[in-house]
């Protein structure tokens, strides 16, 4: 979460499998995919703070389940004129 929070893409993209998936609490766009969440991540996304209550590596460790909060905000995605 720290390079979600610098936006350090280099690192994510290295990190994050092709087969990477992201669940989250967010009304209407519950699930994202690796390059979407990427994407967001570069452009939208600000954390100002973070902390996992809870972390549980499932599966052999390709399946981790966490209680987190934070304190951040999502910019609205930029529109283009048309």
């Amino acid at each position: 979460m720290e390079a979600v929070r610098t936006r350090d893409l280099e690192f994510l993209d290295d990190l994050l499998g092709g087969e990477f998936t992201l669940t989250t609490g967010r009304p209407g766009n519950e699930v994202r995919g690796r390059q979407e969440d990427l994407n967001i991540t570069g452009e939208r996304y600000e954390i100002d703070a973070f902390e996992f209550e809870e972390l549980e590596g499932i599966e052999h460790g390709a399946v981790v389940r966490s209680r987190y909060s934070q304190r951040g905000r999502m910019a609205e995605a930029a529109t283009r004129p048309s």
